[in-house]
């Protein structure tokens, strides 16, 4: 068993990312994280070059260009001042896809949270805006917290935790819990009691008594998954919404309660799966008015406690 402990921070080194960088440092502070990793990936100036087009600058030319550029990067970054933190810093740059880097980065440091911000008003710019973030919470390893611009990072009074009895549930419950402990705060549980499609085709019973008996085991299951989950001690209110699609639930309660964090989980066991089924966690992701941890199927919470108060 281990705390949380590494934090990884992509920055584009503009003033969005700047904020980005601030809040990774209020968030190490609030959870006691050890670590933060801050990467910059250099992209965009050279897009074009490496897509073989006729016009494409030759290999030589795109080595040193961009050799240059990461140069010029990390010493940006040492040269950036950060708010008094408590948690070692370390910095690098690379240059590639920032999806893909971001990725690769968070495994080789064994990171145990990402954390990226994004931009727009709306549920339609911040799908456009925000394709970063959209990305790494398909590929990545572990969860990826989003923060947009303007948004209050901390401290988690209030979380709301979506929950759908998946194998992910566990982590999404146990994540959520440790956020709201490190704060003393409160975690308000929401699940989507969505009705069979087929009960007019049942054989026992009427259709109504039939959703009824599956509401019930359905409540049953989420009681016994809180009951049974770890942090026992954080306060837990658990509410079963017979709506649909969830997504719409979800967005719908987070704009009512207003909580400090909405945590969410991912659907497949891989990025292709993620991409097709995921799309409860984008929209989550992309239209509530709060900073979104998004947490992969595969994630084993169970390896980490709780950050220390």
């Amino acid at each position: 068993m281990k705390n949380l402990e590494t934090l990884l921070v992509g920055t584009d080194l503009s003033d969005r990312g700047r904020i980005g960088l601030e809040a990774a440092v209020t968030l190490a502070n609030e959870l006691n994280l050890s670590r933060i990793h801050v990467l910059h990936v250099v992209d965009l100036p050279l897009r074009s070059a490496v897509l073989g087009l006729p016009y494409a600058l030759p290999t030589a030319v795109v080595d040193t260009l961009s050799k240059s550029l990461i140069e010029d990067a990390e010493k940006r970054l040492a040269q950036h001042q950060f708010p008094e933190c408590r948690a070692e810093i370390t910095r690098t740059a690379a240059y590639g896809i920032p999806a893909e880097q971001i990725t690769k980065a968070a495994e080789e440091v064994g990171a145990d949270l990402i954390l990226v911000t994004s931009r727009g008003l709306g549920g339609v710019s911040r799908f456009v805006l925000g394709s970063l973030a959209n990305s790494l919470i398909r590929t990545a390893h572990c969860p990826v917290l989003v923060i947009r611009e303007g948004e209050k990072l901390g401290p988690f009074s209030s979380v709301l935790a979506a929950v759908d009895l998946s194998p992910v549930s566990a982590s999404v419950l146990r994540l959520a819990r440790a956020m709201a402990a490190a704060c003393q705060g409160e975690v308000r549980v929401v699940s989507c009691f969505e009705h069979p499609l087929l009960l007019g085709a049942t054989s026992t019973g009427h259709p109504h008594e039939v959703v009824e008996e599956l509401g019930s085991r359905h409540r049953e299951a989420l009681e016994e998954l809180v009951a049974s989950g770890p942090w026992a001690e954080v306060p837990t209110q658990v509410e079963v919404v017979e709506k649909s699609p969830p997504a719409q639930v979800l967005v719908d309660v987070a704009n009512m309660l207003t909580p400090d964090l909405v945590v969410v989980g991912t659907s497949g066991r891989n990025a292709w799966r993620r991409m097709l089924l995921g799309s409860t966690a984008s929209r989550v992701l992309n239209e509530v008015p709060c900073p979104v941890l998004v947490v992969p199927y595969d994630f084993e919470a169970g390896s980490h406690d709780a950050p220390a108060a």
